[in-house]
């Protein structure tokens, strides 16, 4: 599966073993500004999107349809794993790295390229709105971050605040948490999709074109992408959401209803097809 075929490779590939098939897999959201053309090869052997928005800007750009196929997101296994019970969601909140207080709403964090620079910054908004929150703040296998938080941590009053290095369970993770906070790429935005977690776009600094590309995905799918375009706009969006505990159900709503039918098992069959 080649994200983006290079046309000269595969023209002297194909010279030297006919029998090859290119298949070009794009886990991109949406169409227009932001979406290189270049990631679509009208003579490719096919083409498989991630969402039906995808292949339709597939078709735009020269692919027959016949070519195009809607194949859903290509994620670890774990994404495609049961849901967690109500028995399961209380013994995680009780991990001891989490020992997240009941009764609050929890938000994460993610990380990201530089998000864990972010971390601190949002935090102190959140703290001086004096909003009991949990966060979990994700910081990967960066563990300089992870030891300045820990010791942010304890100066906070209403912040419940739990710094974590890098962890396999992000499934897991985003059903106990009310929303996640992101760059808004495809990775995390499908991820966060497949658990049903709604999701607050950090752009702080801008943004990429490739992300609008998944803003303007989810606006198109009537979900309220909320961007947050500097630190105390999550404080704002955290104090209405928790004014409105409807508006908050109904964006998990919207995140479930977003999960493709499909999984990588029905790839697989169709490459092997």
């Amino acid at each position: 599966v080649h994200a983006h075929t290079n046309h000269a490779f595969r023209k002297l590939a194909k010279r030297v073993c006919p029998q090859l098939r290119f298949i070009t897999y794009c886990g991109e959201m949406h169409g227009g500004y932001g979406l290189s053309r270049h990631w679509v090869d009208p003579d490719a052997d096919a083409f498989i999107g991630a969402t039906a928005n995808i292949c339709a800007a597939a078709q735009k750009l020269g692919m027959a349809a016949a070519k195009v196929h809607y194949g859903g997101f290509l994620l670890h296994p774990h994404f495609y794993a049961p849901p967690l019970t109500a028995q399961e969601k209380t013994a995680l909140r009780a991990d001891p790295e989490l020992q997240l207080p009941a009764e609050r709403m929890t938000l994460i964090l993610s990380t990201g390229a530089n998000g864990a620079q972010n971390h601190q910054r949002f935090i102190a908004e959140l703290e001086a709105a004096q909003l009991k929150v949990n966060v979990i703040a994700l910081c990967g296998r960066n563990t300089a971050a992870r030891t300045q938080l820990q010791s942010y941590g304890q100066q906070l009053q209403h912040v419940a605040l739990r710094p974590l290095g890098y962890r396999s369970d992000m499934f897991q993770l985003m059903q106990v948490a009310d929303a996640i906070v992101a760059r808004p790429g495809t990775g995390t935005t499908s991820e966060a999709i497949m658990a049903g977690c709604p999701i607050l776009f950090n752009t702080l600094g801008g943004g990429m074109p490739q992300e609008w590309i998944t803003v303007k995905y989810m606006r198109a799918q009537q979900f309220p992408a909320q961007r947050l375009k500097k630190p105390r706009d999550l404080a704002t969006q955290v104090r209405a959401l928790m004014a409105d505990p409807r508006a908050l159900q109904r964006m998990q709503q919207q995140m479930q209803a977003l999960r493709p039918p499909q999984t990588p098992q029905d790839i697989i069959e169709r490459l092997c097809a």
